[in-house]
């Protein structure tokens, strides 16, 4: 209750603030993971490392720029039960604007950016 402010104390609190905290982190942790899968063709992969192979891609690729406002949309509207469809494309205009900002040209990295939102 405390992060909703249903609990007293001395300043109000903010649960996206929580939940940013919490997904910074995760997303940092495995953006610094090293993914060895040398010498090993792509074709031979199992599901699981192809999955490792593609969440470690897509927390390098959004490390760094999770914010409040990449969080507070998805998690508003999760108690109203937005789908996993809805929620990725919720993150994705987030992280579009950000990466636009950096000079990024996200048509380049279409395939790239929908991996990481289903990620996040």
């Amino acid at each position: 209750g405390k992060a909703v402010n249903l609990c007293r104390a001395d300043r109000p609190q903010d649960v996206y603030i929580g939940v940013m905290h919490e997904v910074i982190r995760r997303v940092a942790d495995e953006a610094a993971r090293e993914v060895n899968l040398d010498g090993v063709d792509a074709k031979d992969l199992s599901q699981e490392q192809k999955k490792e192979l593609q969440n470690n891609r897509a927390a390098k690729l959004v490390d760094g720029l999770i914010d409040r406002g990449v969080v507070k949309r998805t998690v508003m509207t999760s108690v109203y039960g937005v789908t996993y469809i809805g929620a990725r494309k919720q993150i994705r205009e987030k992280i579009e604007e950000k990466l636009e900002v950096k000079g990024i040209d996200v048509d380049e990295i279409d395939d790239e950016i929908h991996a990481a939102c289903g990620y996040l």
